[in-house]
């Protein structure tokens, strides 16, 4: 298995290369090192007489990070009973999560909030009770979209 740049690459790069008999999954590709854009993904094989036979597709990889515009919490600012976390959010492809992660700075007490909604238009307005909150806190605001990758048709 390998992959090449573009539709039709002048070199390939070898993902997997082994001429034993495989069943099952045949490699992991990892391609977040790789710049965005449509690859080729070929597939080589040689049968038990020795006929040989590659097939190979095109893939469209998105590792471009999502945007985040923060509009509320301001850095540094005191905070009681609410916090509130506004921000916007942009992908080419789509965000899948939004996450809220709050330290305190004095001892090793993480909480961490999961599946923050997001709306279609990419806007978040989440509310944290920070009430029973004691002590100073930073807060990571963590936005993810998946390494993308889709097949095209060739």
């Amino acid at each position: 298995m390998s992959y090449g740049i573009g539709n039709s690459p002048s070199s390939w790069i070898n993902i997997f290369k082994d001429y034993q008999s495989v069943s099952g999954n045949i490699a992991y590709w990892n391609f977040s090192d790789l710049a965005s854009g449509i690859y080729s993904l070929k597939l080589s094989a040689y049968d038990k007489s020795g006929k040989f036979q590659d097939k190979s597709i095109l893939v469209n990889i998105d590792n471009i990070p999502p945007v985040i515009s923060m509009e509320s919490p301001k850095n540094n600012a005191l905070y009681k009973n609410i916090i509130n976390f506004k921000a916007v959010v942009s992908d080419n492809y789509g965000v899948n999560n939004a996450k809220i992660i709050y330290y305190n700075t004095s001892s090793s007490e993480k909480t961490e909030v999961n599946n923050i909604p997001i709306s279609s238009s990419g806007n978040i307005d989440y509310n944290i009770d920070s009430s029973s909150l004691n002590g100073e806190y930073y807060f990571d605001f963590i936005v993810t979209s998946p390494p993308y990758w889709n097949i095209l048709n060739k």
